[in-house]
């Protein structure tokens, strides 16, 4: 409960000054469009951190949960390829709004970004010299 709490109050301050940019869309699940919080890109190397938003068209069902936005904080690498996502706060309203529903941490595998994917829009956006 306590992990939770800090959670919440992470992504409220994330979202108190977020500077969403428009990334990309998928048709999958029911469609949905992909931000970037310009805000929160910090560099390290080749390595580039970023909270990433998707906005569902429709309500996402899995599991009993019903969620339209879900928030990840993601880390590319720009040389390797490859995206690691680190946390996820899902979100019952459009846009990061609503009531954060739940969260988790992923187990932080990098994974191959596929080519001509929105993982790929992503991965252009935060790896072009600034």
């Amino acid at each position: 409960m306590k992990k939770f709490a800090i959670a919440l109050l992470a992504v409220a301050s994330v979202t108190a000054k977020a500077e969403w940019t428009y990334v990309g869309s998928a048709n999958s699940e029911g469609g949905y469009k992909f931000y970037i919080d310009t805000s929160t890109i910090k560099r390290n190397g080749t390595r580039v951190k970023a909270w990433e938003m998707q906005d569902f068209n429709i309500v996402q069902r899995p599991d009993d949960v019903r969620y339209k936005s879900v928030k990840t904080l993601v880390e590319v690498d720009c040389n390797e390829d490859t995206i690691k996502t680190m946390w996820y706060v899902f979100h019952s309203g459009p846009m990061g709004s609503g009531e954060a529903i739940g969260d988790y941490t992923d187990d932080g595998k990098r994974t191959p970004i596929p080519p001509k994917s929105v993982y790929q829009g992503v991965q252009l956006f935060l790896c072009k010299p600034r």
